[in-house]
């Protein structure tokens, strides 16, 4: 990824003028109407792509259980030792 600084500035423009990426609104949309609207111009213009995003979801949400459960053993093992 390039960096860009007219992109960053703008960034940064925005979050000081709303306080933070929570305050962010785009047409007085908050972030989860946008994120909805945008999952159904997915489902409705691009559904061949569907199978492919949520295969990736699977295996992300898989991945991070698994590092998650690695963790937890590795908690377990050394409250154990002790």
């Amino acid at each position: 990824m390039v960096y860009n600084p007219i992109a960053h500035a703008v960034f940064q423009v925005f979050i000081n003028m709303y306080g933070g990426l929570m305050g962010f609104a785009i047409l007085g949309l908050g972030p989860l109407e946008l994120v909805i609207i945008i999952l159904i111009i997915i489902v409705l213009f691009f559904p061949a792509i569907l199978p492919k995003l949520i295969k990736r979801l699977s295996q992300s949400v898989s991945t991070i259980r698994q590092i998650a459960d690695e963790e937890i053993g590795t908690d377990k093992k050394e409250k154990e030792e002790e």
